[in-house]
């Protein structure tokens, strides 16, 4: 048999099925850190658990657009170089990394060649070609284009499509229009086949990276399990706890911030409360990351897309305790520095928090939860439901409202169908203490979620929004009501409730910080309690969309202000959302006066007490 010709083996290597193999599988086979890299780190590179999936997104030709909201040093850059790495060997293309200024571009030349010499299957690729003019460009030896950029050569970076582009620190950009539309304008030509990944801590309400995070519907924050309980749970800064102090309600004397900062860094007694009700669980995230069940999980359900975001705090970093991080938080007295803390430590945006609100937590809901479930209290005379409406069913609350503005809760859940909202908001009976009649709810509003819209050819909404059916299941039912919460920018100016007519049906709309002013009111009211809970409410679904909002003091053009704004953007708050109705319902049927129940039966008419020989006084009418 002839020999083959000496080019017959590079033809079958270049012809052989390219191997597939993930971000982090590859990070972790093949990827080497050397000495001038990473010090300490020096060596084969092993993930953390929480930059496992990181890394498997950045390589899933699947995820088009990758967002992560981060603290800083955390070592997300390094993920981008891994996957840079990864694509030079198994996916060639082009990339262009934008960074803040040319210093950070350079130094990030630098550690990325240092990557390609210190990692043995890279350094073939390393050809030395590297032009220095208006961007870095680093061109390898199969023709990838790998090119750092910064903000003040964003007119030069415009000028070529890129099938992957990864903005670095976007939150820190300072360039007229948006990075963002400019990154996802370089790759749109390579259809499919572009990717965009946008990193950054936050640096404030609105800015680049909070907005293209909130713009995401798969958002993703990694949770990990209580020990005592095997709950798994996400990282929350709120349920950080230590001997005598909380996160949210923490000394504020400087001098005695500095001590306490000084005792729990030295005795190292710091911890995250687990979040299931009646759990005495203290969860340490550094060691629990490692545990079987730690991983990635929504912030809210959502259907698979090509768009993930991750929010990555400091917490996750193998170098930080959680006592070390309230140490940090402690030591940082002004407002200034407690700002940075939580761009900086949290990678979340800061907003200075109302004092008077700050009992709201979770607490005081399971103290709370301590009355029978759907048993009305003897001192009720109304019981209303609210309901907020989700693309697949509904949010519900019952609770019975007396005199003084006092009511407790019967029932809360979700409910999927309209039969079982109008049964469960209208028709249930709930016995009453003390009395052998039973009550029914006397009215249910169901919050309508926006606007009329476009009916689609199969009847629902065009844009998915169930306004209209709806409008049509609150036309057909007696007793229910419309209604939808209002921002300030769409309330009219001091109005908390106003009501318009719309397609014939009357539409309440209610402006929604108002309301949630006179919700955490009755919430903090300790001398009475006026907003009782039942059983069932110290569940960690309850409470943590009971307490899923803060008022913020918010500067803007026109001045400051304090509204109510979610803690996180993924967090629901549905239940909050029925609560703030709540409070507007007891005051349309005028519960705080009301004297008669509405399921006493009314008086008879005098003629029908005549005929049976029945009128005031205890007379009886004679023959």
């Amino acid at each position: 048999m002839a020999e083959a010709p000496a080019w017959v083996p590079g033809l079958q290597r270049l012809l052989a099925p390219r191997e597939r193999i993930g971000g982090n599988a590859w990070a972790e086979r093949e990827r080497w850190i050397g000495a001038d890299e990473g010090g300490p780190m020096a060596g084969r590179w092993r993930s953390l658990p929480w930059q496992r999936e990181i890394l498997d997104a950045l390589a899933d030709p699947g995820v088009r657009w990758l967002v992560v909201m981060k603290a800083t040093q955390v070592g997300v850059s390094e993920l981008v170089r891994n996957a840079i790495g990864r694509w030079a060997v198994h996916d060639p293309g082009d990339v262009l990394w934008v960074m803040t200024t040319r210093e950070a571009a350079e130094r990030s030349m630098v550690k990325l060649q240092q990557m390609f010499q210190n990692t043995p299957v890279l350094r073939p690729l390393l050809t030395g070609r590297r032009t220095d003019k208006t961007l870095l460009e680093l061109v390898l030896a199969n023709g990838m284009r790998i090119v750092i950029g910064w903000a003040g050569s964003m007119q030069s970076l415009s000028s070529d499509p890129y099938p992957r582009v990864v903005m670095d620190e976007v939150g820190l950009y300072r360039w007229a229009g948006s990075p963002v539309a400019t990154a996802a304008d370089r790759v749109k030509v390579f259809g499919n086949r572009g990717k965009v990944v946008l990193l950054s801590s936050p640096v404030s309400d609105g800015d680049q990276i909070v907005t293209a995070h909130r713009g995401v519907a798969d958002r993703r924050v990694f949770a990990v399990p209580c020990g005592e309980c095997g709950k798994v749970q996400p990282w929350e800064w709120e349920r950080v706890r230590w001997p005598g102090g909380t996160v949210v309600q923490p000394p504020t004397d400087p001098e005695a911030r500095i001590a306490e900062a000084d005792k729990v860094s030295r005795d190292q007694s710091a911890w995250l409360q687990c979040d299931k009700g009646g759990c005495e669980g203290r969860i340490q995230p550094r060691e629990a990351m490692w545990e079987d069940g730690s991983g990635w999980v929504q912030e809210q359900p959502a259907s698979p897309s090509d768009q993930r975001a991750y929010h990555v705090p400091e917490a996750w970093h193998l170098s930080t305790s959680l006592s070390g991080l309230v140490a940090k938080f402690l030591r940082r007295s002004t407002p200034a520095d407690v700002e940075r803390f939580w761009t900086g430590s949290l990678g979340r945006v800061y907003r200075t928090t109302d004092a008077s609100t700050a009992m709201i937590a979770p607490s005081l809901f399971v103290s709370r939860a301590t009355h029978a479930a759907g048993v009305v209290p003897s001192w009720a005379t109304v019981i209303l439901s609210t309901a907020d409406t989700q693309l697949a069913g509904w949010w519900l609350m019952v609770r019975a409202w007396g005199p003084g503005g006092k009511s407790r809760l019967l029932d809360w859940g979700w409910v999927e169908s309209e039969a079982e909202l109008v049964a469960r908001g209208l028709e249930r009976e709930f016995p009453v203490e003390g009395a052998t009649s039973a009550a029914k709810p006397a009215r249910l509003a169901i919050d309508t979620g926006g606007g009329m819209r476009v009916e689609a050819s199969d009847g629902s909404d065009a844009d998915g929004s169930r306004t209209k059916q709806v409008y049509a299941l609150i036309r057909r039912t007696p007793r229910a009501i419309a209604l939808k919460g209002e921002g300030d920018k769409h309330a009219h100016a001091g109005d908390a409730h106003r009501a318009r007519v719309v397609d014939g049906l009357e539409l309440h709309l209610l402006n929604r910080n108002f309301y949630a002013d006179a919700l955490a009111a009755l919430l903090r009211a300790t001398d009475p309690i006026l907003w009782e809970e039942c059983r069932g409410a110290e569940e960690s679904t309850y409470t943590r969309q009971m307490t899923s909002e803060e008022r913020v003091l918010v500067t803007s053009s026109s001045g400051q202000r304090w509204m109510w704004r979610k803690k996180s953007s993924g967090t629901p708050n549905h239940l909050w959302d029925c609560a703030r109705y709540q409070v507007w319902l007891s005051e349309h049927m005028r519960a705080d006066g009301r004297k008669v129940p509405t399921w006493t039966p009314p008086p008879a008419p005098r003629r029908e007490r005549r005929e049976r020989g029945d009128v005031g006084g205890g007379w009886k009418i004679g023959r």
